[in-house]
């Protein structure tokens, strides 16, 4: 028997009151079965997203489940609405491409799939054409992918972002410098907030380079007197700061690849990486097999049980397979992070550089934006 969503929203309720009782413990597994339920139609939805994809040489997609934790955080989140069965990202696939131009030529593709019946659109924001006020930008559009197990049919959703580099850059380090100071800077709410110097420096901070970044995308956009306003005000101690700190983390981490996994044809590669012992496994699949791929990915992430706060254990089994890569991470510094877990996305990549834009860890993303910022 599958779970409906008026069935997920009940749980998400329990899951609300954060009472440990035999009620959560069903509530518990009552998300696991919504959650895995996406799999499948996040499959047929990937699939066809990278016959899109492939159509453009320097593109990149990635697949990923919401993390358990995740999920719950949503659903306890301070003064919000949210319902289990109407999280609309449980699923969540990337693109990143060059161009602003790409992205709307990627997504006329997908307004073609649902011309053709093979997907419903729920909702479409573009923030790019209007960012949102922390400077965030990205095309999002929420899928709505038929599957049927069984003889019972019904829609899920699947949130699609399509962004450019410089877009993915900038939404990178916004992360990173949230685990640095223990902020979560992607909250909208944040900037109603009294807060501190530091964090309201943050938010300004990224606004600034968001502009810069509209420049780039838009030339011609921005006159020269606002770039060199925004420039001179970026070299304000409270912003040199900022950017002294995302420098260390970048070069606190140094990549040591064990074996190789240089690309010699489009591949998928299954990413994991370990934030409380900072190291990364690599796993390759060639494209014919992209359902075992998915496949390993929603086991991978199966695997991951959450102890204390969310009643079951806390581990995390890898299974290693004696054909594919490995690479390792160490790192000099700490990172001040609440979640200490597996990090995982599926990739498909086509050369080197487009598997560590997509890696998951900020080494590689931060050291990106820094170039940016430092030769804007």
């Amino acid at each position: 028997m599958t779970i409906s969503r008026s069935q997920a929203n009940r749980a998400g309720k329990i899951l609300k009151t954060g009472k440990i009782s035999d009620e959560y413990y069903d509530a518990i597994s009552i998300l696991d079965a919504w959650r895995k339920q996406h799999e499948n139609p996040a499959k047929i939805f990937f699939k066809k997203l990278l016959e899109i994809t492939n159509k453009y040489p320097n593109s990149i997609a990635t697949y990923r489940l919401k993390r358990k934790e995740s999920i719950l955080n949503k659903l306890n989140r301070n003064n919000n609405h949210f319902k289990l069965g109407e999280i609309d990202d449980i699923v969540g696939c990337r693109v990143i491409v060059d161009s602003v131009d790409e992205v709307y030529k990627i997504y006329n593709e997908i307004i073609g799939l649902k011309q053709s019946g093979y997907i419903g659109i729920k909702t479409i924001k573009d923030y790019i054409k209007e960012p949102e006020s922390s400077g965030y930008r990205s095309l999002h559009v929420i899928i709505n992918q038929l599957c049927s197990y069984g003889e019972e049919s019904r829609t899920y959703r699947i949130e699609l972002q399509i962004r450019t580099r410089l877009q993915h850059y900038w939404s990178t380090a916004v992360e990173a410098m949230g685990e640095i100071d223990g902020v979560e800077y992607k909250n909208p709410t944040l900037s109603a907030c009294d807060n501190t110097r530091r964090i309201k420096s943050c938010l300004k901070f990224f606004k600034l380079i968001s502009e810069l970044v509209i420049a780039r995308e838009y030339k011609n956009s921005t006159s020269n007197k606002t770039i060199e306003s925004i420039n001179a005000e970026l070299e304000k101690p409270d912003f040199r700061e900022i950017i002294e700190d995302l420098t260390l983390v970048q070069e606190s981490i140094s990549i040591k690849i064990h074996g190789s996994f240089d690309i010699s044809e489009k591949r998928l590669y299954l990413l994991e990486f370990s934030r409380e012992t900072q190291e990364l496994s690599v796993y390759s699949y060639t494209i014919d097999l992209t359902d075992e791929a998915i496949e390993d990915y929603n086991n991978s992430e199966n695997n991951i049980r959450y102890k204390k706060k969310y009643g079951v254990n806390n581990d995390a089994s890898q299974k290693k397979d004696k054909n594919q890569k490995d690479s390792s991470i160490t790192n000099s510094i700490t990172v001040n992070t609440k979640v200490r877990d597996i990090n995982r996305v599926l990739v498909y990549a086509k050369n080197n550089e487009q598997l560590y834009d997509a890696y998951p860890n900020y080494s590689y993303a931060i050291g990106k934006f820094i170039d940016f910022v430092e030769t804007r």
